[in-house]
């Protein structure tokens, strides 16, 4: 393990408490697994959403596919929320 995953790894701010992935403990956990919370979002709620999960991608080394999946999903949804709009 490298000093700089090995120091994240004993931070108070670990890449989970920024962004999480789902756990299928609960139904709205199931929801979100499966990208079915997004409609439910305001704009807003999907941009920060975005952003957190976009540091995240850009810090972890090897993100789980439902990451990237998440990051795609999310772009649509904020281009749907965004054209709403107008």
């Amino acid at each position: 393990m490298s000093r700089a995953r090995s120091d994240a790894a004993n931070s108070p701010l670990t890449l989970n408490a920024i962004y999480p992935p789902p756990s299928s403990t609960t139904f709205e956990q199931y929801e979100r697994a499966m990208h079915r919370d997004l409609p439910e979002l305001s704009r807003v709620e999907l941009l920060r959403e975005y952003e957190r999960l976009k540091f995240r991608l850009l810090v972890e080394d090897d993100p789980a596919g439902w990451f990237i999946e998440r990051h795609s999903r999310l772009e649509r949804a904020i281009a749907y929320a965004t054209r709403r709009r107008t």
